[in-house]
C-alpha cells in the first residue's frame, strides 16, 4: 500500500479497487502487426457498443507509396462515394486539395525509409449513413530532418452500415501496425 493511501486510510474507510471504469476509449481491436503485405483487413469491429471509432495506423511502405483506406460491410469493401478535403505542411510550404467520388480514402504517402504516423476518427461507420472521417499523419523523412504534418476531413458517402475497415498499396507491400478503439458512450 502506497504511503499516501495508508495515510488516507488511517482517516477513512476504503474500499478495495475492484474494477477500471468503462468510460473514455475502449479496445475493440488490440495491437496488431502485419508484415510485407498489399493489404490488411478489419473486419467485425465496428458495432452498435459504440458510436464513434479512433483508429491509430503506423506503418512503411517497400517502396515510396500511397496508402489507401476503404470501409467494409460483410467482408466486402466500398470502393467508391469517398471525398476528402485534405491539408499537408512541411516547413513553411502548403499544400491542399479536395476531391470526390473517389474510390478510396488516400491516406498519407510514405517514401519506403520512414515511418508514417496516423489517427483517424470515425464517426458512426456502423449506422447506415454517410460516414464523417477525421484523419491526422506525421511522417517524416531525411533522417528525420523533414517533417510532414497532414490532416483531412472527408465522408464515405454510402449510407451503409460498416463493420469493417481496409487499407491497402497499389505496389509493393506495406508492414505496420494497428489498434482500433471505441468511444465508451458513458462516462
Amino acid at each position: 500500500m502506497s504511503q499516501s493511501r495508508q495515510q488516507v486510510s488511517q482517516y477513512v474507510s476504503l474500499p478495495p479497487i475492484t474494477s477500471v471504469p468503462s468510460s473514455g476509449l475502449v479496445c475493440v481491436k488490440a495491437e496488431t502487426s502485419f508484415s510485407a503485405v498489399s493489404s490488411v483487413t478489419a473486419d467485425d469491429v465496428f458495432t452498435s457498443t459504440y458510436r464513434n471509432y479512433l483508429v491509430q495506423l503506423q506503418y512503411i511502405t517497400s517502396t515510396t507509396n500511397d496508402v489507401v483506406m476503404k470501409l467494409r460491410a460483410g467482408g466486402t469493401a466500398t470502393s467508391s462515394g469517398y471525398n476528402r478535403q485534405l491539408a499537408t505542411f512541411e516547413g513553411t510550404t502548403s499544400y491542399v486539395q479536395e476531391v470526390a467520388s473517389q474510390s478510396s480514402y488516400l491516406l498519407a504517402a510514405t517514401d519506403g525509409t520512414f515511418y508514417t504516423m496516423n489517427n483517424f476518427t470515425l464517426y458512426a461507420p456502423q449506422i447506415a449513413q454517410p460516414t464523417v472521417i477525421r484523419y491526422d499523419s506525421v511522417f517524416p523523412s531525411g533522417n528525420y530532418t523533414t517533417i510532414y504534418q497532414g490532416g483531412s476531413g472527408g465522408v464515405q458517402t454510402d449510407s451503409t452500415a460498416f463493420d469493417g475497415i481496409e487499407w491497402s498499396v497499389a505496389t509493393g507491400t506495406f508492414t505496420g501496425v494497428y489498434a482500433i478503439y471505441g468511444f465508451s458512450k458513458t462516462v
